[in-house]
């Protein structure tokens, strides 16, 4: 589990920028490489051996570490009795004051992380590092901190990268990304998968007098029943998957009275999908879903939503460009996300990475999506999702997956 597939990483190397990358995010700590790599051992140990996810994670650091030094051995379970040691402390701390951090302290390097997610990432960055040449570490993406002196927190909770790079499901833990193919329940407009077959009437839009068989009623018990099995059949009751719960990309709203009682106009479908997923947020409160702004649900609801639901908001509107913000796309932009902030927990920002003319083309666009990010966070959103090219080849794509996964995590970092 976990272990990155060569494959993907192959590729990664045979790209001449690869060795640039690498000297550029080591450069920061070549003044605690000698530190680091002059000891004899690695003596790995949990911070508490009573806690079963600091025992989980010093393994899981000692078996990486006894693997790629290979016959060299530098890494011991106790106290070496012999020769110089650094002694890793792995500690999981959802108290912390940090998401991250990484501190060497005399002979001590402490490795803790809020939650076992980025404790596998923060291992990765550890062994990534190129601190010690004895760890054979070709196969794993340069690191982003400095292992010695780094600490933080990760600027968004959901990190979203729709690309050719990011399609290895084992490596996307190892840079803290996502991908909407493995960690939703449902994303875009794909409700119709909760029915096995052919979409009920009852569950189908009233426009113009007829039903219309490309768009839903969110009023309808049967359409919720039906999306109430498909999250109960294939996630359970318990946990953590998200749900974008969104119309057919179209314009037509239902106008059944069920629809118009709860406040739809022929626009704007906003009121019926909202209580759609109120009923959601509350029937399930350990999952989490997401209505989209776009469209028929461009506004708001009236009433705040469930604390565990959250918004999808389009930036196809804001100019992939340099210097956008202050002008008046920005502002605009910068005007909805305040209004979905006052009924929602969640904002997540869809947003684009290629030219989708031509994805042979290099695209420059890291410049860009650095500044777009920074003006993301400040907005207070929480989650994004970058739309590449699928599966689909993209000139620098692995350059600029990687560097994006790095900037989703800190949109600080020099480019």
């Amino acid at each position: 589990m976990y272990i990155c597939n060569c494959s993907y990483t192959s590729k990664l190397k045979a790209v001449f920028f690869f060795g640039l990358i690498l000297s550029l995010c080591c450069a920061c700590s070549r003044a605690g490489a000698r530190r680091v790599s002059s000891y004899d051992h690695y003596w790995v140990k949990a911070a508490d051996e009573r806690v079963e996810a600091d025992r989980k994670w010093a393994d899981y650091l000692f078996n990486h570490l006894d693997r790629r030094t290979g016959s060299r051995s530098v890494a011991l379970r106790q106290k070496p009795a012999q020769g110089t040691f650094l002694q890793i402390v792995v500690h999981v701390d959802a108290k912390g004051k940090h998401d991250y951090s990484a501190v060497l302290d005399g002979d001590v390097l402490r490795l803790t992380a809020c939650d076992e997610d980025k404790m596998l990432w923060l291992i990765y960055q550890f062994l990534a590092s190129g601190e010690d040449p004895r760890i054979e570490a070709s196969d794993l993406p340069p690191a982003m901190i400095d292992i010695a002196h780094a600490e933080g927190d990760f600027a968004f909770e959901y990190r979203g990268i729709y690309s050719p790079s990011n399609a290895d499901p084992e490596l996307m833990p190892v840079t803290a990304s996502h991908h909407v193919d493995y960690d939703w329940g449902l994303w875009g407009h794909n409700l119709r998968r909760v029915f096995p077959g052919e979409v009920p009437e009852e569950a189908l839009a009233w426009v113009d007098g007829q039903r219309d068989e490309n768009q839903f009623c969110f009023s309808s018990e049967l359409l919720f029943k039906a999306v109430e099995a498909y999250v109960t059949d294939n996630y359970g009751e318990a946990g953590g998957v998200r749900f974008a719960i969104m119309p057919n990309d179209n314009g037509a709203v239902c106008a059944c009275k069920a629809c118009m009682a709860a406040g739809n106009t022929r626009k704007v479908a906003t009121p019926s999908v909202s209580r759609f997923i109120r009923r959601l947020a509350e029937r399930y409160p350990h999952h989490l879903f997401f209505t989209s702004s776009y469209r028929t649900t461009e506004v708001p609801p009236a009433e705040p939503l469930p604390q565990n639901a959250g918004v999808i908001i389009s930036a196809m509107d804001l100019p992939l460009r340099p210097d956008f913000a202050g002008k008046r796309p920005a502002e605009n932009f910068s005007r909805k996300v305040k209004e979905w902030r006052k009924v929602v927990s969640r904002i997540y920002v869809w947003d684009y990475m290629r030219n989708f003319d031509d994805y042979f083309t290099p695209y420059p666009c890291l410049g860009v999506l650095s500044e777009r990010l920074r003006y993301f966070h400040s907005l207070g959103v929480k989650g994004l999702f970058y739309n590449g090219s699928g599966y689909d080849y993209a000139s620098f794509d692995d350059l600029q997956t990687a560097a994006l996964a790095c900037m989703l995590i800190n949109p600080d970092l020099p480019l």
